[in-house]
C-alpha cells in the first residue's frame, strides 16, 4: 500500500504544513497585535504627555490672557480717566486751549477760547482767519510761526489780539508743535491767556511809581521856588510904601501879577506833590458844574456848542470846591484846545456804583457809590502813544508858550488825593472823553468860612527872631518889621539860633522858623527850643505847607501860627500881631 502511505504522508506533510503555516499566520499575527498594542500604547502615553502638555500650556495661556485682558481693561480705564481729565482739564480751563493748523484755522478750541474771542460757538471760530482776524499784526504771526519753527515751542509769547466785538486785547500764547513720523510740522498745540488786566495794572502801578517819584521832585523844586518868590512878594508891598510915582507903581503891580503867577505855578506843583492842604466840604456837583458851564458859554468861541445832562437824584461828595472847579474848568479848556475849528462839549453827572471786581482792575480804587462826572468832546481825540503819558508832568501837545504840561498831572493828583480816580478814553477823530469819578460823601454839615478882615497894627518894639537859610528872606524879613517899629534877631541854622535863645531867654517875644533848612531842621530845632523856653509863640514858615511830610504833627501844640511861601509883608505882618494879641 505505498500509494495510501503516500497518499496519508501526502496529507500528513500537508496538514502539518498548513498547521505550521496556520501556527505561523497566528503567531505572526499576535506579534503583530502585540507590536501595536505595544506601540498603540507608547502612542497613547505619548498623546497623554501631549495632552498634558496642551492642557497645561491652554492653562497658562488662559492665565495668561485673562492677565492681559484684566490689564486691557486697567489700561481703557485708565486711558478712560487720563481722556475724561484731559476734557475736563480742556473743557474747565480757564485759560484757552487751542490746536491750529500751521496755515492758520483752529483745529479746535475749548470754551474758554472761545469765550476768549468773544465768539458764539465752536463752528463760528473754526472758520476765522487766525493770522488776520485774531492777530492785530499779521506779521506778529509770522514771528510766532519762525520762533516755534526754530526751538519747537515758544513760551509767552506777547500778542495783540483782535476780538469778534473789535476790542484789542493782550494775550499770553504759548505753544509746541506738533509732528508727523517725518518730522514735519502738522498742527500748534497750547494757551492762550488774557494777560489784558494784569497788564493795564502794571502800567498803572508803574505810572503811580513815576508819579510819586516826580511828586517828590516837585515838591522839592516847588520849596525852592517859593523861597526865591518869598523876598519878592514881601518886598513889593515895602517898595509901594517908598514911592508915589505912578510908572513905578506900575512896574510893582506888573511885578506883583507876574509874582503871583509864578506862586500859582508853584501852587500847581505842590498840588502835584500832595503838599498844599485842602478845604473839605460838603460839594453839590450840580452847582460846581453850573458854574463851570456858564464860564465856557460866555467865554468859549461860538463855534463850540455846550451841554450839560445831570441826573436829577445826583448825590453830592467832600472835597475842596476851588480844586474841583479847577479840575472842570482845566478838561473843558483841553476839550475846547482840542476843537479848533469847532465841535460840543458835553458833561455829564450821575451816581455810578463800582463793583469788587472792577475795583481790583485799578490801582488803589475801593468798590462802593461814585458820583460819576464826564468831561466829553468831539474833538481831534488822542492816539495810544499820547494817552499813556497825558498824565506825566509837563508833558503836552501844544505848542511852546501855550501851556505848562501841570494841567492834567494836576487834575490826577486832586482827583486821586480825594479818594477818585480817572477813566480816559479817546480815539484819533472821534473825540475823548474824562470820566471823573468821586466817592459819595457821608452826611456831613456845610460849613462857612467868615473872611475877617485883620488891620495890620504896627509893633512896640517887641522882639522878633528869625531862623531861615535864606539870606534874603532873612534881610526882607528884618527889613520889613524893623520898618513896623520890631527889633529882629536872625540866625541862619538852628544851633546858631539855640544860642540866641540861650542869651536872651526873657526878652525874645516871637520866634518865626523855617522848617526845612540844613544840618538841624526845624522840627528838631522847635523840640530844642521848647527846652530852654517852653512858652514863647512860635511862627513856622515853609516852601511847601504847615502840614508837610517833614512836620511832627506832635509839634502842633508847641507851635501857634504858620506862614506858607511866598507870603507878603501884610501876611507876615498880620500873622505876628494874631500871635502877639495886638490885631483888632
Amino acid at each position: 500500500q505505498p500509494e495510501l502511505l503516500l497518499i496519508n504522508n501526502f496529507f500528513f506533510l500537508a496538514g502539518n504544513l498548513i498547521g505550521l503555516f496556520a501556527s505561523y499566520s497566528i503567531e505572526t499575527i499576535a506579534r503583530r497585535d502585540f507590536v501595536q498594542t505595544y506601540l498603540l500604547g507608547q502612542e497613547k502615553v505619548k498623546v497623554e504627555q501631549l495632552n498634558a502638555g496642551l492642557e497645561n500650556r491652554v492653562e497658562q495661556r488662559t492665565i495668561q490672557l485673562r492677565q492681559a485682558n484684566k490689564d486691557l481693561r486697567a489700561e481703557i480705564a485708565e486711558r478712560k480717566d487720563a481722556e475724561e481729565k484731559y476734557m475736563t482739564l480742556f473743557e474747565r480751563s480757564k485759560d484757552g486751549v487751542f490746536i491750529t493748523t500751521p496755515e492758520g484755522r483752529f483745529i479746535d478750541l475749548n470754551p474758554a477760547g472761545i469765550e476768549l474771542f468773544g465768539y458764539a460757538n465752536k463752528d463760528e471760530i473754526l472758520d476765522v482767519d487766525i493770522s488776520h482776524e485774531i492777530y492785530m499784526h499779521s506779521e506778529v504771526r509770522e514771528e510766532f510761526q519762525r520762533q516755534i519753527e526754530k526751538h519747537g515751542h515758544v513760551k509767552d509769547f506777547q500778542i495783540k489780539c483782535r476780538r469778534k466785538d473789535g476790542k484789542v486785547i493782550d494775550v499770553l500764547e504759548t505753544a509746541t508743535a506738533v509732528l508727523d513720523k517725518d518730522k514735519n510740522i502738522i498742527a500748534y498745540q497750547g494757551i492762550m491767556r488774557d494777560v489784558t488786566e494784569k497788564l493795564e495794572l502794571e502800567r498803572e502801578l508803574i505810572q503811580s511809581q513815576k508819579m510819586e517819584s516826580i511828586g517828590l521832585l516837585a515838591g522839592g523844586i516847588a520849596h525852592d521856588l517859593n523861597n526865591v518868590l518869598t523876598p519878592v512878594t514881601m518886598s513889593i508891598e515895602l517898595l509901594r510904601e517908598k514911592t508915589s510915582d505912578s510908572k513905578t507903581l506900575g512896574y510893582l503891580d506888573s511885578l506883583e501879577t507876574n509874582a503871583n503867577r509864578g506862586a500859582g505855578i508853584v501852587k500847581q506843583l505842590l498840588t502835584f506833590a500832595r503838599r498844599t492842604e485842602s478845604e473839605s466840604s460838603v460839594l453839590e456837583p450840580q452847582s460846581l458844574i453850573l458854574e463851570v458851564m456858564d464860564i465856557v458859554e460866555h467865554t468859549f468861541p461860538k463855534t463850540i456848542q455846550s451841554e450839560a445832562i445831570i441826573a436829577p437824584d445826583l448825590h453830592t461828595t467832600s472835597g475842596d470846591s476851588t480844586q474841583f472847579h479847577q479840575v472842570l474848568l482845566n478838561l473843558c479848556l483841553n476839550a475846547r484846545d482840542a476843537m479848533p475849528d469847532g465841535g460840543k462839549i458835553l458833561i455829564k453827572a450821575s451816581n455810578s456804583v463800582i463793583s469788587s471786581d472792577q475795583a481790583r482792575r485799578k490801582i488803589s480804587v475801593e468798590a462802593g457809590n461814585y458820583i460819576e462826572i464826564s468831561v466829553q468832546d468831539t474833538g481831534t481825540g488822542m492816539p495810544p502813544k499820547v494817552l499813556e503819558k497825558i498824565f506825566e508832568p509837563f508833558f503836552t501837545t501844544k505848542q511852546v508858550g501855550e501851556g505848562t504840561g501841570l494841567g492834567l498831572s494836576v487834575i490826577h493828583s486832586i482827583i486821586d488825593s480825594h479818594g477818585g480816580f480817572l477813566d480816559v478814553q479817546s480815539q484819533v477823530g472821534k473825540g475823548s472823553t474824562f470820566s471823573i469819578f468821586l466817592p459819595e460823601s457821608e452826611d456831613i454839615d456845610k460849613t462857612s468860612s467868615v473872611d475877617e478882615t485883620i488891620i495890620v497894627q504896627r509893633g512896640n518894639h517887641e522882639v522878633i527872631l528869625i531862623i531861615d537859610d535864606e539870606e534874603s528872606i532873612r534881610l526882607m524879613m528884618k527889613e520889613i518889621l524893623s520898618n513896623y517899629d520890631y527889633k529882629v534877631l536872625t540866625a541862619d541854622n538852628g544851633l546858631e539860633a539855640l544860642n540866641i535863645v540861650r542869651e536872651n531867654k526873657d526878652k525874645i517875644d516871637t520866634i518865626i522858623s523855617d522848617m526845612l533848612m540844613p544840618g538841624m531842621d526845624g522840627v528838631t530845632t522847635i523840640k530844642e527850643i521848647r527846652k530852654i523856653n517852653k512858652d514863647v509863640p512860635i511862627i513856622v514858615m515853609s516852601g511847601l505847607s504847615a502840614d508837610t511830610p517833614t512836620m511832627d504833627k506832635r509839634l502842633a501844640r508847641n507851635i501857634q501860627a504858620s506862614l506858607a511861601k511866598p507870603f507878603s509883608a501884610p501876611d507876615l505882618l498880620r500873622t505876628i500881631a494874631d500871635v502877639l494879641g495886638t490885631a483888632r
